[in-house]
């Protein structure tokens, strides 16, 4: 079932209904498991899903923690956070900084909601505004002054759609010296999530976005167009 939809519940007697609700929300096939986070890991890389959808609630409070240990095994796998409950702002926060690419709330209202669901289906990533507007205010201002040229130059070419390989022909440097400087990046902006240091530096004006109203959910979309640009341009050439 390669490119399917997982979704994780622990609500065993409401797997059916969940998957024939996101099934007609257009992210068929779907396949919904409540493995923890061993089985989990098993689990995707049999089916080896486009996406993985968790509840907020997964593992209680420590679902932020959880997705951190997950990002780090499974780096390149999407991670969708869908909230139904009363979750803090802070540890929804916490899931984007430790590794999910997007969050969804219903407490948000369901235009929100199915927005965001719609994006994502369509391969973009969305953040709730309430949450981005937390990761907004949360921003450490200081790592503008902190960060280094290169980083710079580092961290606006991966947002331009440039792979690890493109960024160190350009800069004229080794693929290893490239990963050191988006370690070092993530570090000052305190995430380890590629994603959420890009967001902060568009937020501290590190990265010129190439739409005036830009919004997280917008990041692969603008990535994308970007990369149709570059193809333009080196057909001018």
């Amino acid at each position: 079932m390669r490119g399917a939809a997982l979704v994780f519940s622990r609500k065993v007697n409401l797997h059916d209904h969940f998957k024939t609700r996101f099934e007609e929300l257009g992210y068929s096939p779907v396949s919904i498991s409540d493995a923890d986070k061993d089985g989990m890991i098993s689990l995707i890389n049999g089916i080896k899903p486009r996406m993985i959808i968790i509840p907020s609630d997964y593992w209680g409070s420590s679902t932020p923690y959880k997705i951190g240990e997950l990002h780090k095994r499974l780096p390149k796998i999407r991670i969708v956070i869908i909230n139904m409950v009363d979750y803090s702002t802070d540890k929804a926060c916490g899931c984007i900084i430790n590794g999910a690419t997007s969050y969804v709330d219903i407490l948000m209202g369901l235009k929100e909601f199915y927005y965001g669901l719609n994006e994502i289906n369509e391969g973009r990533d969305f953040i709730s505004s309430v949450v981005a507007v937390e990761l907004k205010n949360s921003v450490n201002e200081n790592a503008q002054n902190a960060m280094t040229p290169t980083e710079i130059e580092v961290i606006s070419l991966h947002y331009k759609g440039h792979e690890n390989s493109e960024i160190a022909e350009l800069l004229f440097m080794a693929v290893n010296t490239v990963l050191k400087h988006k370690r070092n990046i993530k570090n000052k902006m305190n995430t380890n999530n590629t994603q959420a240091a890009v967001y902060n530096s568009i937020l501290l004006g590190l990265i010129d976005p190439y739409e005036k109203n830009y919004f997280p959910n917008s990041i692969m979309a603008a990535k994308k167009e970007r990369r149709g640009r570059l193809r333009q341009e080196n057909k001018a050439w």
